[in-house]
């Protein structure tokens, strides 16, 4: 909750960015933030609002470069024997069926 005047304008516009592509009905996706973020700094006329275009590139730019953890998706459930139980997301590794 202590975050700096800078880091609040670069997610305020952050998310004016994502607004402006939600409005023309167009998928999200790191790319078209990053096109509508440019956009925008290019005929920003403030240089502090400006600036923080620019960290948001930085910040889109450095997601998308980031490794994502690959620990799957799941949840244990006990039985009424105090058995374990994992259900994951993970389907079969080569995609057949148990069934």
């Amino acid at each position: 909750m202590n975050r700096n005047k800078d880091d609040r304008l670069t997610d305020t516009l952050l998310g004016e960015a994502i607004l402006a592509i939600m409005r023309t009905d167009t998928p999200i996706s790191n790319a078209t933030v990053l096109r509508q973020l440019q956009a925008m700094a290019a005929v920003e006329v403030d240089q502090e609002r400006r600036k923080a275009c620019l960290r948001a590139i930085g910040a889109v730019r450095n997601s998308a470069s980031t490794p994502k953890e690959t620990q799957p998706v799941g949840q244990e459930v006990r039985d009424g024997d105090n058995v374990i139980h994992m259900f994951t997301n993970d389907g079969p590794p080569d995609g057949t069926s148990k069934h």
